[in-house]
């Protein structure tokens, strides 16, 4: 995220197609407030809904890329969109071996300047 503000997102379940997902915030590596579980639909793409509601141009392109100590084989997915003036671009790397989204990676960009990242960190059983 920005301004040192930090998000960590973790899949603690997935039960009957619906993913718990614990979210936890920080800034400059200090909590803000406590850990958060929403429920999410496992099956939804919300890469695809936001290029909807952006109206994004959308490219995908075959890529392999290391995350978690692993080579994954992904999709790599561009959207270029404009908003009140500012041109974003958001490439999000996509395996179907991740659970839920399958986000390996994103990167985001507001102006040609970093506005926002992701990255796989772990993967599989703690």
């Amino acid at each position: 995220m920005r301004d040192d503000q930090t998000e960590e997102v973790r899949i603690i379940a997935i039960d009957a197609g619906i993913a718990g997902i614990e979210l936890k915030m920080s800034w400059r590596g200090k909590p803000l407030g406590l850990p958060t579980i929403r429920p999410e639909r496992a099956d939804e793409d919300p890469i695809a809904a936001h290029a909807r509601r952006v109206g994004a141009q959308v490219t995908v392109e075959e890529a392999v890329l290391e995350a978690a100590g692993r080579r994954w084989p992904c999709r790599l997915v561009t959207e270029d969109w404009l908003e009140e003036g500012v041109r974003y671009v958001r490439r999000t790397w996509i395996c179907e071996a991740v659970p839920v989204y399958g986000i390996v990676r994103m990167e985001q960009t507001a102006d040609g300047q970093p506005a926002a990242s992701m990255d796989l960190l772990e993967y599989g059983p703690q």
